[in-house]
């Protein structure tokens, strides 16, 4: 998923940099397509941990905090 934030943020600079139209157009039109892409990754990894009965989570200790996944609400019973 990093590689795809990283094309995103490399599009929009990009985008900023230059004043054309068609520039423009054509770099939202590839933004919107990695969006997509990267939120049907997600999902596919969503259900993957659903079928499989595995969860995943993350905790970034500069902010303390946590990130679980769908799934790991659902096996704790917190869902």
């Amino acid at each position: 998923m990093s590689a795809a934030i990283i094309a995103i943020a490399w599009l929009l600079a990009v985008a900023v940099s230059m004043t054309g139209g068609l520039l423009v157009v054509v770099l939202r039109a590839r933004l919107r397509a990695l969006s997509t892409a990267l939120h049907d990754v997600r999902a596919d990894f969503i259900r993957a941990q659903s079928v499989a009965g595995v969860g995943s989570w993350r905790y970034d200790a500069t902010r303390e905090a946590r990130n679980w996944s769908p799934e790991i609400f659902r096996i704790l019973g917190l869902s």
